[in-house]
Parts: structure tokens; C-alpha cells; sequence
């Protein structure tokens, strides 16, 4: 077995325009491939995802009121067809309160259409912590999160839970994370139960990152692993 001996490639872009244009406009596009033997670290059995490629884009038409634009096209080792799918949506802003709406239709990777549509409500709680319900058609899906996101500030926290529920099968998530003077942590947890199963699974993750610096004969180590750096 040479799974996890593969390798991963991914390149992102995303462009918005001026802050002081009168009608804001955001563009991304994202594409992940992954070779057959990939798997991440700590993992011995790869995904199955070969190719992913999405693109998004999203206008403001007044203060309260933006429309979207979305694409998603993905190949997978496991089935001989691709999927694909495209939506529309848009949302409102009224005070705390943010309304979205949207239809979707596309091609599953078996050659089934589907066609659906779904609602979310986002209610803000404060300046970071906020509280969304979302409902999707297309696979009878349902769910309730409360997010509060932590931020670059030494001293941070944050912290997220989520239950959901998708054609009978429950999901319960939580995750908390924190923002040291020279790491960064996360902790997850996730409760699965299956409908009709009599078992269920769960599934707890740790994860710390830190950065190195090298200069002038001394290490030294930093909380952004993305800025690690070697000056000789």
C-alpha cells in the first residue's frame, strides 16, 4: 500500500474590487488536485478526490441586497464519471439579520441530475460570534451553527458547534482553537449516528502549529507557520 507517498497540488485566486466603488464585486476560483497514492498526514487511506475545481463570483446591487454566481466541477478515482453543478443565489441584510436564498442544479458523479434549492439565516450575535440556519433540498439537509472565529491577537479564542441532519443521518461537531504568543491550537470533535444504525462513531482531533526562524546562529519559533524563514 503507498498511499500517503503521493503528492498534492492547489493554487487559489480570488480578486474584490475597491472598497470605494459603489457596487462591490468579489471573484474566486480554487483547484485542488490530488494524486492517487496522496493521503494527509496522520491518514492511511486516501480520499478518492482526484480533481476539484470550483469558481465563485458575487455582486453587490445596493446596501442590503448582493446576487452570486457559483460553479463546481470534480473528479474522484473511485467513479468513471465527473460531477458538476452550478447555483445562483442572493441575499438580504435586514439589521442583525442576513437572508439567503438560492437554486442549484448539476450532474452527480453516478449521472443522476439533481435539481434543488435551499434558505439560510444568519443572525450576527456580536462583533465575531454569529448564528446560522441553513436547509437544502437537494438532500433533505438541515442545520444550526454557532461560530465565534478567533483572531491573530495573542490570547485569542474561538470556538464553533454545529448539529446537522442529511437524509436521517445526525451529525453533532464542536471545535475551540487558540491563538498563543508562538503557536497556534485546535481542538474538534464530532458525533456521527447514522439513521437506522445501531452503532455511531466518534472522532476527536488535535492539532498544533508553530513556525521556525533561523538567524544570526539563533531559533526561534513563531504562531504563523507560513512565515517561517532561514536568513544565513
Amino acid at each position: 500500500d503507498t498511499s500517503g507517498s503521493g503528492f498534492a497540488s492547489s493554487v487559489d485566486y480570488r480578486w474584490n474590487s475597491s472598497p470605494s466603488e459603489p457596487r462591490a464585486q468579489s471573484f474566486a476560483v480554487a483547484v485542488d488536485y490530488r494524486d492517487e497514492n496522496y493521503a494527509p498526514a496522520g491518514s492511511f487511506f486516501g480520499s478518492g478526490q482526484k480533481l476539484e475545481a470550483s469558481a465563485f463570483y458575487e455582486r453587490q446591487l445596493s446596501e442590503r441586497v448582493r446576487v452570486s454566481l457559483a460553479g463546481n466541477y470534480s473528479e474522484n478515482y473511485f467513479t468513471d464519471s465527473p460531477s458538476h453543478s452550478v447555483s445562483i443565489g442572493s441575499s438580504y441584510q435586514l439589521g442583525r439579520f442576513f437572508i439567503g436564498a438560492g437554486a442549484r442544479a448539476g450532474t452527480l458523479s453516478n449521472g443522476e441530475d439533481e435539481v434543488g434549492g435551499f434558505l439560510t439565516v444568519t443572525r450576527r450575535l456580536g462583533r465575531r460570534s454569529s448564528l446560522n440556519g441553513r436547509y437544502d433540498t437537494r438532500n433533505d439537509y438541515s442545520s444550526l451553527r454557532y461560530r465565534q472565529p478567533s483572531t491573530n491577537d495573542v490570547g485569542s479564542f474561538g470556538f464553533e458547534s454545529e448539529i446537522s441532519r442529511r437524509s436521517g443521518d445526525e451529525m453533532l461537531r464542536g471545535a475551540a482553537d487558540y491563538t498563543a504568543n508562538r503557536y497556534r491550537s485546535r481542538l474538534a470533535l464530532t458525533h456521527a449516528q447514522r439513521d437506522g444504525a445501531m452503532d455511531n462513531s466518534t472522532t476527536m482531533s488535535a492539532r498544533f502549529q508553530t513556525g521556525l526562524a533561523f538567524a544570526d546562529g539563533k531559533l526561534g519559533l513563531g504562531r504563523d507557520p507560513g512565515r517561517g524563514f532561514v536568513m544565513v
